[in-house]
């Protein structure tokens, strides 16, 4: 069977199921199911799970996309992201090379083969070769590698000729996966205005985020927040942030050993940072451990927070904390 996330659900439900409309398509009950289940199997396993007829397992995967733009859960996207990265290694792993560039169209992505060898190394004094056997535009490339966090894509350390990146097969797959990964978060902000007003989709984020509870460590509690990080959330999506005020914000995540995927899901409610923005804003966090905020007064001097006049942000913020367990808050 074809990758879900290979398949448009627009085309899906016109061509495969004869033109029904895909708003029905995702309100069915046996979608809905299927959608739960995978739901339950990305988040347990990190997998798709698809052991089961096309006619749900495709609708299912893209119920769930749809249930995850409807809830904006954050967490939930990345984690999808990650299960399909996983699939999508080993699902263009299994072909021949005429058949991926073929493939790479259904992302978006024109592939060329090649017949390139390029020296690689000496061994017992003679010189090795390396056959890279396809080729993709510096344009589309960059697209994809840019955002990567894989090394082996770096154009450093990729072979550029004539405006054209060179790939061996193990590369080609891994920027294909990059690939796929990304597509999830395009289909989400597609899904997020055409269907995140089926509330059937309600029934796959509730299964989600219960899978999802014991996973998050030390979630942020917006309910808590000091109010001058919630006027510096407000001020990110209307006017941006100086260096100082962004440091403030994130160093005060920082210091509370926020999980990045709940400080991520604040961003994105707040409009102050797109989804996958927000999740690259929380892998910051984990390199900012051991930075502080500075101190209220510092804030004021500074004009970042000019009205407050407490101790400390972490102490306002386990203030609130306290005051909601007195059932005060």
């Amino acid at each position: 069977m074809e990758p879900p996330y290979l398949v448009s659900i627009e085309a899906f439900a016109s061509k495969r199921l004869g033109g029904v409309p895909v708003r029905v398509l995702l309100s069915d009950p046996d979608v809905i199911e299927a959608g739960k289940r995978l739901a339950r199997s990305i988040i347990k396993d990190g997998s798709l799970n698809l052991d089961m007829e096309p006619s749900l397992a495709i609708p299912g995967f893209h119920a769930v996309l749809a249930a995850a733009a409807r809830a904006n859960n954050t967490l939930l996207i990345k984690t999808i992201a990650d299960a399909v990265r996983r699939d999508a290694l080993a699902f263009f792993s299994r072909f021949e090379q005429e058949k991926l560039p073929i493939l790479s169209k259904r992302l978006g992505i024109n592939i060329s083969v090649s017949d390139l060898s390029i020296p690689w190394l000496v061994e017992n004094g003679r010189i090795i070769y390396k056959k890279l056997e396809y080729s993709i535009g510096l344009p589309d490339f960059l697209s994809i590698a840019a955002r990567s966090n894989n090394e082996l894509l770096h154009l450093s350390n990729s072979f550029l000729l004539a405006g054209r990146v060179y790939l061996d097969k193990p590369r080609l797959v891994l920027l294909l996966a990059e690939a796929s990964y990304w597509r999830v978060f395009r289909l989400v902000e597609d899904y997020s205005e055409k269907y995140s007003d089926i509330e059937m989709l309600d029934q796959i984020a509730e299964e989600a985020g219960r899978a999802l509870s014991s996973r998050s460590s030390r979630p942020v509690r917006e309910d808590w927040l000091p109010d001058c990080i919630r006027r510096l959330l407000t001020d990110a999506s209307s006017r941006g942030l100086n260096r100082e005020e962004a440091y403030v914000l994130l160093s005060f995540f920082a210091s509370l050993n926020a999980d990045p995927y709940s400080v991520a899901d604040i961003l994105v409610k707040y409009k102050a940072a797109p989804p996958s923005a927000a999740l690259n804003i929380g892998d910051v966090l984990r390199e900012m451990r051991g930075y502080t905020p500075y101190k209220c007064d510092s804030d004021a001097g500074r004009r970042v927070c000019p009205e407050c006049r407490k101790s400390g942000l972490l102490e306002e913020y386990f203030s609130h904390a306290r005051r909601k367990a007195r059932g005060r808050g």
